[in-house]
């Protein structure tokens, strides 16, 4: 699953955009469960829970690429995010 992957990530890096997306992407499976026993009510509310979760990805994007545009790209930024990043980077 996503999330739990993701989940694993923020634990060693403490992103708060990693947890942004652990908390959309967790709020999507919700959804998706919802669906699965919908009726008329449940529908209509995982429809609004969907809607949220797309929401917050939404606001991810738009907070990753405003953040972007403030850093110079000299190199310090981390690039890839997992196990051992810090590592790897050579500054």
């Amino acid at each position: 699953m996503i999330a739990r992957n993701y989940y694993r990530i923020y634990k060693e890096n403490k992103f708060a955009n990693t947890r942004i997306l652990i908390t959309s992407f967790s709020i999507l499976a919700i959804s998706q469960l919802l669906f699965i026993f919908s009726s008329g009510t449940l529908q209509a509310t995982a429809n609004v829970i969907e809607l949220i979760s797309y929401a917050l990805l939404l606001f991810l994007a738009i907070k990753i690429r405003k953040d972007g545009k403030k850093k110079k790209q000299d190199g310090d930024n981390i690039r890839y995010v997992g196990r051992n990043s810090a590592k790897r980077r050579k500054n």
